[in-house]
């Protein structure tokens, strides 16, 4: 048995496409709504696992501080996004901006020292090119 999985996104659009993907497995629930307001208890998740939402959060201070909330003693998040530091990205970035104001690629190291100034302790980061053209960071932290 895995446990159960808790997916969340704003976009009822991809709740509605994840669910059928995922319609014969009974341990995943997903919920319409944001990633600083999940709907479940204190200390309720081992993990959280985070991949390309970093880059459209304003404020990652309530998202951290949720996290910390729901995730148990010694829990982590792992998270992956778009490395801000290419010039490819920032790039992309500036022509996305045009369309999505909300769009804010990081560098590895602003979303180290977040974590780090809420609570958690990195154990893991690396830097992967998934293309020739997109370059990503992995965080890997524990609640402290």
């Amino acid at each position: 048995n895995w446990g159960q999985v808790v997916g969340v996104d704003l976009s009822e659009k991809m709740i509605e496409e994840a669910r059928k993907r995922f319609i014969d497995r009974r341990n995943i629930v997903f919920q319409k709504g944001s990633v600083s307001q999940v709907q479940s208890r204190d200390r309720s998740f081992d993990l959280v696992v985070c991949c390309n939402v970093i880059s459209h959060l304003g404020d990652l201070a309530p998202v951290l501080r949720e996290w910390r909330r729901l995730l148990k003693q010694d829990g982590e998040v792992a998270l992956l996004d778009w490395d801000q530091r290419s010039f490819k990205v920032r790039l992309a970035n500036r022509l996305v901006q045009f369309k999505l104001p909300s769009q804010h690629a990081r560098s590895s190291d602003e979303v180290i020292l977040a974590l780090q100034n809420h609570g958690f302790v990195i154990s893991q980061t690396k830097n992967v090119n998934i293309s020739p053209f997109w370059p990503v960071w992995i965080i890997v932290a524990k609640k402290n």
